[in-house]
């Protein structure tokens, strides 16, 4: 069996296992028709994502926002509002997009084949890593980081080399964040502000966040079970907010702000549960069949579901679930065909030993 992430000039793993021998015609059919439909979409989302970058530079190109990057000494909200204006996304649902678009680029570029092409994708990564920086969604940002760590980690073969290599790709990133102040401002903002809830007009997203926790954590507290129910979450969140000395609650609408605790907020403790079980069965899967692309998802989407109910839109719960399923779908496929090709192989050696 050959290892997840050897390559050949012809083809590169998706999966970890490959149990279909290539010359066996059923097994490479199968085995294609699987890796074919992963790679077209993993492909399309790439593009559609650097497209989406490109088109988000020229909305600030337009509004001439490019000023503001050189004299940025803290996060920006002019760049993050032009970018969700851009895109019609919001701004944690775009560095998702953009953190495993930027991974599957490093894929194709470590991957072998055509020069251009890896050319290509090496060079798609400036621009998406650029936006990523600059509208800063922590979330996503330490889950790439995560997850580029535990990929790169369990890829290198064991000893020395592995541990240097991995610890090296990690402080990179993390001297990525300190000297950018776009970020680092960002992660200073959850240490310097006092973990209370807001007063009057002195608000960031750190302090709403503990004052939507403690609501969210009250309702539960009185529900644990059953939750509240799909859709009561924003009439029993919105007079929990009344109690805090602040506009900021009754201007707009704060969800839970924690798809966890959204899970069991609203169904209950077997809701989040069920949730967490997938979580934790996709993790240990990926680990086992060495599907890191599967591996590296998982670790973004878990981090990011953190400061954010991401699954409660569409945009969310498609990429999710959709990807999720596709990459088990192709797994499964393989499998399947691995078992026809070892029966093959099975009747060929008993006919060729008079059987």
């Amino acid at each position: 069996m050959r290892e997840y992430g050897t390559r050949t000039a012809d083809h590169r793993d998706l999966f970890a296992d490959d149990p279909v021998p290539l010359w066996l015609p059923a097994g490479r059919h199968a085995r294609g028709k699987s890796d074919r439909l992963l790679r077209y979409a993993f492909t399309i989302f790439h593009v559609t994502t650097l497209l989406l970058t490109l088109w988000i530079f020229l909305w600030y190109w337009d509004k001439n926002v490019f000023s503001e990057f050189a004299k940025a000494d803290r996060h920006n909200p002019d760049l993050r509002f032009w970018a969700m204006r851009a895109s019609d996304r919001d701004v944690d649902y775009l560095s998702i997009y953009l953190a495993f678009a930027i991974y599957i680029a490093a894929e194709r570029l470590t991957g072998g084949g055509r020069v251009l092409i890896r050319l290509a994708y090496g060079l798609s990564i400036l621009p998406m890593g650029l936006l990523l920086m600059l509208i800063a969604s922590r979330s996503p940002i330490l889950g790439f980081m995560v997850g580029s760590f535990v990929v790169c980690f369990l890829r290198l073969r064991p000893g020395v080399t592995r541990w240097v290599i991995s610890l090296s790709l990690l402080a990179g990133l993390v001297l990525i964040i300190r000297f950018t102040p776009s970020i680092y401002s960002r992660f200073q903002e959850v240490t310097d502000t006092p973990l209370k809830a807001p007063v009057g007009r002195y608000t960031n997203s750190t302090n709403l966040r503990v004052g939507i926790f403690s609501c969210t954590w009250q309702l539960i507290s009185e529900h644990p079970l059953l939750g509240i129910g799909t859709g009561s979450d924003k009439t029993l969140l919105k007079e929990c907010y009344l109690q805090f000395p602040t506009p900021e609650y009754q201007r707009i609408f704060y969800n839970s702000h924690n798809q966890y605790l959204a899970f069991w907020l609203e169904n209950g403790i077997f809701s989040l549960l069920l949730f967490l079980g997938l979580i934790v069965y996709t993790f240990v899967q990926a680990v086992r069949r060495k599907d890191y692309t599967q591996l590296f998802f998982i670790i973004l989407m878990s981090l990011s579901l953190v400061s954010e109910n991401v699954l409660d839109r569409q945009a969310g719960q498609v990429l999710f679930y959709f990807f999720l399923a596709l990459m088990e779908f192709g797994y499964r496929a393989r499998k399947e065909a691995g078992g026809r090709a070892n029966v093959a192989i099975s009747d060929r050696s008993s006919r060729a030993n008079g059987l």
